[in-house]
């Protein structure tokens, strides 16, 4: 049976973007658009570099799925990787794998950016700090993109 999701996850794999986006398209613009879909074409945007198009299908997700927090977007593009499908309220919650701080919050790189999107940049900076407590391998990135949203937010309020 043809999947559209697990064909535009391989194409996204595979350094072919621009071809992920015919079938997300075509998905996202059904009457019941699976948040999948959303999430995955922000995703295909965000590698080609299509800022402005990227922030409107996450937050077209976002808005499907309110109620469920940023690392669920993580876990759904995880489990179209894996093969493994599951519906949101049936899945284990996601533990951050290097949060050993007691930092439970849920957050994401993807989540900063979509924050980040909104002008949020105070918002997306915290995000970014509790990112480096729960990954600290990757912790000097995360604190520079916390540093970088500070500065813009500053740029904006002055």
């Amino acid at each position: 049976m043809h999947n559209p999701l697990a064909e535009a996850v391989k194409l996204i794999q595979s350094r072919r973007p621009e071809a992920a986006l015919v079938p997300l398209r075509a998905l996202t613009a059904q009457d019941s658009p699976p948040v999948e879909a959303h999430y995955l074409l922000g995703h295909a945007l965000e590698v080609l570099q299509r800022w402005p198009e990227a922030r409107n299908a996450w937050l077209a997700a976002v808005r499907l799925a309110p109620a469920h927090g940023p690392g669920d977007l993580d876990r759904i593009l995880e489990q179209l990787k894996t093969g493994k499908r599951a519906d949101i309220d049936d899945a284990d919650p996601f533990v951050a794998p290097d949060a050993t701080d007691g930092d439970s919050e849920i957050v994401t790189p993807t989540w900063a950016r979509v924050l980040a999107s909104q002008r949020q940049y105070e918002t997306a900076a915290e995000v970014y700090e509790k990112l480096a407590r729960q990954h600290p391998a990757q912790s000097g990135k995360f604190l520079k993109a916390a540093a970088q949203m500070r500065s813009r937010g500053d740029a904006e309020s002055s």
